[in-house]
């Protein structure tokens, strides 16, 4: 499963589409061993967590509860702050 998180560009042909990152971070424990890929957005509306709020939840999985990332996680915001957050997240869950 491809995970295509934005709450405003539709995902791409083979991707499930996210809309709300708390739906995700809810799911993510169920469907972990079932994710391909995923491609992420920084801003999702306002009064929702951000995709940085995602991929920090992630890290906890990774660093704390010792899931381990085996599938590309990729950023699609126009955010470049958000952008430079998420990566660096993204980055140290790589080191485990």
């Amino acid at each position: 499963m491809k995970i295509w998180l934005d709450d405003v560009r539709p995902a791409p042909d083979g991707w499930e589409w996210y809309q709300y990152p708390e739906v995700l971070v809810l799911e993510l424990s169920t469907i972990w061993n079932d994710i391909d890929a995923m491609s992420l957005d920084h801003d999702l509306g306002e009064g929702h967590l951000t995709g940085y709020d995602v991929v920090k939840h992630i890290e906890e999985m990774v660093k704390v509860e010792g899931y381990v990332l085996e599938f590309p996680i990729t950023v699609h915001s126009a955010n470049p702050v958000g952008v430079q957050n998420m990566r660096a997240g993204i980055a140290s869950c790589m080191r485990f």
